[in-house]
């Protein structure tokens, strides 16, 4: 009996063995994944949060930063964890921490994602309606983390160590994964579970966001051209100016009933239409405040572009990897067990597109890096901040000696 006990033990560790080899591509992916997440993410956090003014796209970008922190600290260690274990999984406590905190970041990056294309349409699409205002959008993220936290409570008893009889080469093998929790692996509350959370709400709140960010790059982008016009009428001579001048603040007055238009844009963008004197003796203050506003027309028209390519990448890229995701833990949620079924080298392809959700944890700092040049511009203000501080400046207490 010892040493039929001995042979499955040993069995069971060249199982493993044999599959953490034959799956280490993607645990080296999902490693180059955290690495990277982690110290992109907290370089987002230590920017936004010091150096941003309090808007709403400030809060949305430190909420997905954070979630995205806290998918690199659980959910991916976890995974590696997991593969690196697959057939002789010990803790069950760290399956459950790792499968709670994969439901409640993707659960939170919905309803973020959510809100910012709400965000993004009211300001594009409706800039004279209601608007969100940063203290609600604050009170909107907490909530969206609230819901999150208490939508992921089941998976701490739908999911767990599962341990069951493999078949290799004629021994029969006793051995444990961390997947469905084995006192519900063959029933469908696993699979009743992931509908309810994945399907119907998370399926919803992709369609609604999808939606709105099409509207909104469709009226964003569609309106280019007028603005450039707008610009180059603003452009011409001076009695040209001044009567473009007047027309404008004239469609402006009544640009309620074509919230989209890209006057009532420009508008929006500029500080300083609320302190102009149309003088109709004076052209040259008209035409001088013209210039002057024109100036403050292009960065901030700039800056919303950014803001919105962002939006629709982030949203892109969730939506695909987001539903592939889904589609993959729904078949495990399944009675029975799929995985269990799978050779080595067919899970090596299961789990790469399983994992290719976890892509989101750093999509956000490459964003930033490229499109942003206020987080770049940030970065290298903290960086030479810190530096000045540790060099440039004499210590207090040694300066007093």
């Amino acid at each position: 009996m010892d040493k039929e006990q001995l042979n499955t033990s040993g069995l069971r560790e060249e199982l493993n063995k044999n599959m953490a080899h034959t799956v280490l591509p993607v645990t080296i992916f999902i490693g180059m994944e955290q690495v990277f997440g982690f110290f992109g993410n907290i370089l987002i956090l230590i920017v936004y949060s010091g150096r941003y003014k309090r808007t709403n796209f400030r809060y949305f970008v430190i909420t997905m930063a954070t979630l995205d922190f806290t998918s690199c600290c659980t959910t991916l260690p976890g995974e590696i964890f997991s593969q690196l274990n697959w057939y002789d999984y010990k803790y069950e406590w760290i399956c459950k921490v790792k499968s709670y905190f994969n439901v409640f970041t993707a659960w939170g990056s919905a309803s973020i994602l959510l809100i910012l294309a709400i965000d993004r349409y009211r300001k594009i699409c409706r800039p004279l309606k209601w608007q969100i205002q940063p203290a609600h959008a604050l009170k909107l993220c907490c909530c969206a983390l609230i819901l999150s936290i208490l939508v992921s409570v089941p998976v701490l008893f739908l999911w767990g160590e599962q341990e069951y009889i493999y078949e290799n080469n004629g021994w029969n093998v006793t051995v444990s994964v961390c997947e469905k929790s084995g006192k519900y692996a063959h029933t469908i509350y696993p699979l009743v579970y992931i509908g309810s959370v994945y399907f119907i709400p998370v399926g919803s709140m992709i369609f609604v966001a999808g939606t709105l960010n099409f509207l909104t790059a469709q009226k964003f982008f569609g309106h280019k051209l007028i603005v450039a016009q707008e610009v180059k009428k603003y452009s011409s001579p001076a009695e040209t100016s001044i009567n473009s001048t007047l027309d404008t603040h004239v469609k402006t007055d009544s640009s309620s009933v074509e919230p989209c238009s890209a006057t009532v844009q420009t508008n929006m963008d500029s500080s300083d239409d609320s302190d102009a004197k149309y003088d109709n003796n004076d052209h040259s203050k008209v035409i001088h405040h013209e210039k002057t506003r024109l100036k403050h027309v292009k960065q901030p028209g700039l800056y919303r572009k950014r803001k919105t390519i962002i939006m629709l990448v982030l949203t892109s890229v969730f939506v695909v990897t987001m539903a592939v995701y889904v589609i993959l833990v729904s078949l495990v949620a399944q009675p029975g067990g799929i995985l269990n079924e799978m050779s080595n080298s067919t899970k090596v392809i299961f789990f790469f597109f399983l994992r290719l959700y976890f892509i989101n944890c750093v999509v956000n700092p490459i964003l930033y890096g490229f499109m942003d040049p206020r987080f770049r511009s940030g970065l290298l203000s903290y960086v030479h901040k810190k530096h000045k501080d540790m060099w440039g400046k004499p210590n207090v207490s040694q300066s007093s000696h």
